[in-house]
């Protein structure tokens, strides 16, 4: 019985291992052509092609459209979320945060910046 048991868990673990190689692949494959996804409602092709800069450095890290960041602001203010692109003429930065909202930011509100996971990256 305890085997049986043994084996089920090792196979759905090699089962969820292989579902999160193969969907990292396929954000890989999607970056290279120029492609992100994102799980909201809100954001349209038309809402992307608005923000002219997809790569850019901010405080010395280079950011992608896709990254999922973390945003300390100058009134210690934090928001989570991923990065929709920047407006080079405004100076801003666009995030669909987990709530589901899309919120610009001036860059010079923007204290520190972390970047939790980048898209298309395996580890």
């Amino acid at each position: 019985m305890l085997d049986q048991l043994t084996a089920l868990l090792i196979s759905l673990l090699m089962l969820s291992v292989m579902g999160y190689l193969m969907s990292a692949l396929k954000e890989t494959m999607d970056f290279k052509r120029a492609v992100v996804r994102f799980k909201s409602r809100k954001v349209t092709q038309s809402l992307i092609d608005q923000y002219d800069v997809k790569i850019f450095k901010l405080g010395g890290r280079r950011v992608n459209i896709g990254d999922e960041v973390k945003i300390v602001l100058e009134n210690e203010e934090q928001l989570k979320g991923c990065v929709l692109g920047a407006r080079k003429k405004l100076n801003s930065l666009a995030l669909i945060t987990e709530l589901d909202e899309i919120v610009e930011l001036n860059i010079r509100q923007i204290r520190k910046l972390k970047i939790v996971t980048k898209y298309g990256r395996l580890f």
